[in-house]
């Protein structure tokens, strides 16, 4: 059951033609910030003031903490973790398979 969760996860996982920008970023967010399987966190600021925010998603007993946009020259990593907030999200059967994810969407906002 596992295994076939993973792949259609993997199959789901949509073709990018670009990185996103970071006004698209944030208009996701705000979808994601609505769905009550996914906790929000305010930790912290950015240079320039911005709320910095985790996103949380699941109760498995292994933590996996992903970053998004490390540096401004990393965009991938919004992809990434973007999809995967949608994905477990919109698939609470999978139980965000026994883990407990800890997102950060943007780090280096100021780019």
């Amino acid at each position: 059951m596992l295994n076939e969760k993973m792949n259609e996860m993997l199959k789901d996982i949509p073709t990018y033609s670009r990185f996103l920008y970071l006004w698209e970023i944030d208009r996701l967010m705000e979808d994601i910030r609505k769905n009550r399987l996914i906790k929000t966190e305010v930790i912290g600021k950015t240079k320039t003031g911005e709320d910095m925010e985790l996103f949380s998603i699941g109760t498995g007993n292994h933590t996996a903490l992903l970053l998004g946009v490390p540096h401004s020259d990393e965009p991938l990593g919004s992809l990434v973790s973007l999809f995967l907030l949608q994905w477990l999200a919109s698939h609470p059967e999978a139980d965000c398979f026994g883990w407990r994810f800890l997102i950060v969407t943007v780090v280096e906002r100021d780019g």
